[in-house]
């Protein structure tokens, strides 16, 4: 017997019509290969093939009514843990968990997982999987990977060129371009 842990994500869905569905999976379905789809109402025919097509994870017809229809925003104690810095490439298949602020000045290459409980700053490219939970993330451009700041996917909503400033200011996420007076005041 094989098996394996995984962190399980799960997004809960009442599409009002299958068109509706269809485009919400063929616009998000890259996004979604690792999260587990809970549907409130039934589902159609057409509307199980396309999941499954997609090769998606889904079940229907949940008793979901328990759960709450918004969710908070915890904010976390900042991690004691010290900072750690990488030079080196994260190739495929490796994971590199860290509890405080990580700093990887190389490539993420595909295939890799990077975690920081901290702030996090990626100064080379980024095909691979990335999670932070700090204050905040400095990246470089990346049209690759997906990239997830306080459990948001935030990779379609950066551009590709310069360095980008994540953080939540006051509730909503903020995403803005550095220069590089900007970085070397973060990293000093």
């Amino acid at each position: 017997m094989h098996t394996r842990q995984l962190k399980l994500n799960a997004f809960v869905l009442a599409p009002a019509t299958p068109t509706e569905l269809h485009d919400f999976l063929t616009k998000n379905a890259p996004l979604l290969a690792d999260t587990l789809l809970l549907f409130a109402t039934p589902l159609t025919p057409e509307s199980r093939v396309l999941l499954e097509g997609h090769g998606l994870h889904y079940c229907e017809s949940m008793n979901i009514e328990k759960l709450p229809s918004t969710t908070t925003k915890v904010q976390l104690p900042q991690p004691k843990a010290q900072a750690r810095l990488i030079d080196k490439s994260i190739r495929s298949g490796e994971r590199i968990m860290h509890e405080g602020d990580l700093v990887i000045n190389a490539n993420i290459n595909d295939g890799a997982w990077v975690y920081a409980k901290g702030s996090l700053t990626l100064l080379g490219s980024i095909e691979g999987d990335v999670e932070c939970d700090g204050a905040y993330m400095i990246l470089s451009p990346s049209k690759r990977g997906k990239i997830r700041f306080q459990g948001q996917f935030i990779q379609d909503k950066l551009t590709f060129s310069g360095l980008q400033f994540v953080q939540f200011d006051e509730g909503q996420l903020s995403i803005r371009k550095m220069d590089e007076a900007d970085h070397y005041r973060k990293t000093r």
